[in-house]
């Protein structure tokens, strides 16, 4: 699974909101060319519930996510799920997303363990397109140890350390392969795209 990612910061850009939605774009670029060459990325599509995706027939799967400074793109030959956040308060008014173990467990922490919780989740309902609806119904992923478990309905979780010190993300996918990471600079990705 190839993974990548970049620091918005370093674009020189202020208003990095802006950027977001096009360095999530110019990141999959980046991925389809690395596996398949300089041709045309074929058109994206939407699922059920609006997960972008590429056309029935195109054999590589990803996800998208961007917050705070932070892009990134999970990309690979199945399903996937990837999400980032960027580490600011607590958010207890989301509490009630979660099982009442997690809750407890939430508590009992700072704000890192929410979005350690939260990153694994949503990574886990953008896997399965099911959308932020679906969070309230999954199973607990806090074992009786506090320890965050593995699994989570059939799928692998990976909670991500490679973000930068403020940043929480999670990937999740059903057969676990090893993640790739690449970290780029988003002036050469705007460079890059420009040539093509």
């Amino acid at each position: 699974m190839d993974l990548y990612w970049c620091d918005l910061r370093r674009a020189g850009v202020g208003d990095m909101e802006a950027l977001h939605h096009e360095a999530g774009r110019l990141l999959l670029r980046k991925a389809w060319r690395g596996r398949f060459g300089a041709g045309p990325m074929p058109p994206l599509t939407a699922g059920p519930n609006g997960k972008p995706a590429f056309p029935p027939g195109v054999p590589v799967q990803f996800s998208i996510t961007h917050s705070g400074h932070i892009a990134a793109c999970a990309f690979g030959f199945q399903p996937v799920g990837l999400d980032a956040e960027r580490v600011e308060g607590e958010h207890r008014e989301l509490f009630s997303f979660f099982r009442p173990e997690e809750q407890e467990w939430l508590a009992e922490g700072d704000s890192l363990r929410f979005y350690r919780l939260f990153t694994v989740k949503e990574s886990y309902v953008k896997l399965t397109g099911e959308g932020l609806s679906a969070l309230p119904a999954l199973p607990a992923v806090i074992g009786p140890g506090g320890e965050m478990l593995p699994r989570l309905g059939g799928a692998a979780i990976f909670p991500l350390t490679l973000w930068l010190p403020d940043c929480s993300g999670a990937l999740s996918m059903y057969r676990p392969e090893p993640v790739v990471p690449r970290a780029f600079d988003l002036r050469e990705l705007i460079h890059i795209n420009n040539k093509i």
